[in-house]
């Protein structure tokens, strides 16, 4: 199961979902179904992609808690659709925001000193067709990374405070992630929907990969898996993708910076997860997973 090609050997701050068969489309909840945020009365941003670009945001928004629901029609190659919302640091605007290379291993010193609220993927290679998470919005000057993953930028402005009463949505499961762990804070995962707060306390950016385990496999097997993949990325680095399985990747959010919350739900079968963030740390460059960000849980 070469977990570290799967996701972190694509396009930097992105990650993938794994190969896999396309299935018969479906959405994270049935049409005509009551989504799991529409009783708390916040604002929708439904984010629409295409091979051409992302539509659906605002020239100007009002700080607070956004429902932000992802769609669209991926680009050739594409397993999966990826929205990343990013403040630009104080001061910087998408005009004097520096270029940078979007393949490129090394991640620019601005990535790091903005702001990420996090987000949810699409999982086409599993038919997924939309995705749904609620996630604050701070005052500032924002884009769309969709110079990421071949699209344009597209730049919007935040303006104002976020309420102190905003509603948020009620978790049942409480994780909180950071230089390089993952902690659940509260509640327990459970087989069948589970809603999730996921909390970054890092200095750096983080974000959630999860993904089914053999049962039985410990933290330090899971941990393994990443050196191991390393090594033979290094001794046959033009074989990649070669000899996949099709085991899914359960869950991939969006990036969050320090003090973000971000809320989506996840169904789950009983069995054996793997958590890992493949975020490139800001000192040394090697994914969070491969410096101890990984954890491993049984869902009864």
């Amino acid at each position: 199961m070469n977990t570290r090609m799967r996701v972190t050997a694509i396009p930097t701050l992105l990650a993938a979902a794994v190969t896999a068969k396309i299935a018969t489309p479906t959405a994270l909840f049935a049409q005509g179904e009551a989504g799991p945020f529409d009783d708390l009365g916040l604002e929708k941003l439904s984010l629409v992609v295409s091979p051409d670009g992302i539509s659906g945001i605002p020239e100007e928004l009002a700080a607070g808690h956004y429902l932000v629901e992802v769609s669209g029609e991926p680009m050739a190659g594409e397993t999966s659709l990826d929205v990343t919302l990013f403040r630009l640091p104080d001061d910087m605007t998408i005009e004097t925001m520096p270029e940078f290379d979007p393949n490129s291993p090394i991640i620019p010193e601005f990535i790091y000193e903005g702001g990420f609220p996090g987000g949810r993927n699409v999982d086409i290679s599993q038919g997924e067709t939309s995705s749904q998470c609620v996630l604050t919005l701070t005052a500032g000057n924002w884009t769309v990374l969709g110079q990421l993953i071949g699209r344009p930028n597209v730049p919007f402005t935040v303006t104002g405070e976020v309420l102190e009463d905003a509603p948020t949505p009620t978790a049942t499961v409480e994780i909180m992630m950071g230089e390089m762990y993952f902690h659940i804070t509260g509640g327990e995962l459970m087989a069948g929907k589970n809603m999730l707060s996921l909390t970054s306390m890092g200095g750096q950016p983080h974000f959630l990969v999860m993904l089914p385990l053999p049962p039985g496999m410990t933290n330090d097997e899971f941990g393994s898996m990443f050196a191991s993949d390393m090594m033979e990325e290094e001794a046959s680095p033009d074989s990649e993708g070669e000899g996949e399985d099709d085991t899914p990747v359960v869950l991939v959010t969006g990036v969050q910076s320090l003090a973000t919350t971000m809320w989506t739900e996840v169904e789950l079968e009983s069995g054996t997860y793997g958590l890992a963030c493949f975020m490139p740390d800001q000192h040394v460059g090697m994914p969070h997973a491969m410096l101890g960000m990984h954890a491993v849980i049984d869902v009864p």
